[in-house]
């Protein structure tokens, strides 16, 4: 059933103490505790409350947009990887379908690279037309006619690439600790 989906690549949106890295690899310490839908949904609603925020990771206030709802629900739900999303611009949402062309990489020194996605994995994924009680189809749809066929779906707060290091500071653990209750 849908409730039971399982969902992959979305690492960041794991509970804490889940996970276990063997080299470079990720991998789960039990099938049980890979991201499920609900995982996913209670994220998605604790970027929602978070307008405003003293963050103990951050080092001042600041406000989170409500894309970064979107962004979750979108990770979960169509499984992209974090350079994936934030490469994503309003000309890769096509109805039903979301195109996945490139990824961001930060290479060492800082150096941004956009290329083509991991292992060369250009595809068209399928957008669920809802996301638990989120309206994703919609959802994407508005978000792309926002920033227009070029504009970043999900930029940061300058309107650039995200960094990974910010994300996980502003957006990620603050989140995390409103959806885990570990605030």
């Amino acid at each position: 059933a849908e409730d039971e989906q399982w969902i992959d690549n979305a690492t960041a949106l794991l509970p804490p103490k889940t996970r276990e890295m063997n080299g470079n690899k990720l991998k789960f310490k039990t099938r049980e505790s890979a991201p499920a839908t609900e995982d996913v949904l209670a994220l998605a609603r604790a970027a929602l409350q978070l307008r405003v925020y003293d963050s103990p990771h951050a080092s001042k206030k600041f406000a989170l947009p409500a894309y970064w709802s979107l962004m979750f629900l979108t990770a979960g739900f169509c499984g992209l990887r974090t350079g994936e999303l934030w490469a994503l611009t309003g000309k890769d949402i096509d109805d039903a379908v979301l195109h996945v062309r490139k990824q961001v990489q930060y290479l060492k020194g800082g150096v941004l690279q956009v290329t083509a996605p991991k292992n060369g994995s250009v595809r068209d994924v399928y957008i669920q037309e809802k996301a638990g009680e989120f309206p994703l189809r919609e959802l994407l749809a508005q978000r792309a006619e926002e920033v227009g066929p070029d504009g970043l779906l999900f930029p940061s707060k300058s309107g650039t690439y995200v960094r990974r290091t910010n994300f996980v500071r502003d957006v990620m653990n603050p989140v995390r600790d409103i959806a885990w209750g570990h605030r």
